[in-house]
């Protein structure tokens, strides 16, 4: 199989996580770089943050439209500022918020705990879910799961408000990678075509089912994606 097709089909594959749960691209985009396109591992790296950027972007833009990025709430977020999140949320108008969001999301109970608790825990997450992000992978995955564990958050606003912070932090990483040429140029032509059809088809999908499924399935890929990297990879 020629080269260009498996980058095509891994893009595909990662647009479809990526639009889905709002997270995961790149745990489905840098093991399949580096094992069956046979890319050298710090390159798919660099590379799947250039390659998931864009996905991210599309995928953002569906989230958003179909209420899953209240963005009032989702800047303090990425602020580290809990509290002034909920002043936000609790002033707001509606003009920096989206257009319609999923009742099944609100009612999420949100758990109580010490303000100071939570900005150092949001701080400490973002901090870490940066430096993952910027390395093409499992940065999303942690803050998804801080996100709908720990904050309350419903899963398709919590990858949402994911999607945006990706966005946010990538830039940086994306400079240093082609900086030290680690860029895998033809991987990206070849990835971010079928990435972003997919995302935006599995975006739309996500949009339409249960919050409750979406976060089973998302804890399902995780496992799998953990047991096979612990217990299934060649030596």
């Amino acid at each position: 199989m020629k080269i260009s097709v498996k980058y095509a089909v891994t893009g595909a594959l990662s647009g479809a996580a990526n639009g889905f749960f709002g997270a995961g691209g790149g745990l489905f985009l840098v093991p399949l770089l580096i094992s069956w396109c046979g890319m050298e591992q710090k390159r798919a790296f660099a590379t799947s943050v250039a390659v998931i950027f864009p996905l991210c972007a599309v995928s953002a833009v569906i989230y958003w439209l179909k209420g899953g990025l209240p963005i009032a709430q989702a800047v303090p977020y990425l602020l580290g500022r809990r509290r002034a999140g909920r002043k936000v949320i609790r002033q707001g108008k509606g003009r920096l918020a989206a257009p319609r969001v999923r009742r099944a999301d609100s009612l999420r109970r949100r758990p109580c705990r010490p303000a100071a608790v939570s900005a150092v825990l949001a701080v400490a997450i973002g901090l870490l879910t940066g430096i993952l992000s910027g390395f093409g992978i499992g940065g999303g995955s942690l803050l998804l799961l801080y996100l709908t564990l720990f904050e309350g958050t419903g899963q398709y606003q919590a990858g949402g408000i994911n999607l945006l912070y990706f966005l946010s932090c990538a830039p940086a990483a994306l400079i240093s990678h082609r900086k030290n040429g680690l860029i895998e140029r033809e991987a990206v032509k070849c990835c971010v075509p079928t990435g972003v059809v997919t995302s935006v088809l599995s975006a739309l999908l996500a949009a339409r089912v249960d919050t409750d499924l979406l976060r089973r399935a998302f804890g399902v890929v995780l496992l799998y994606i953990g047991v096979k990297e612990t217990f299934l990879r060649k030596k």
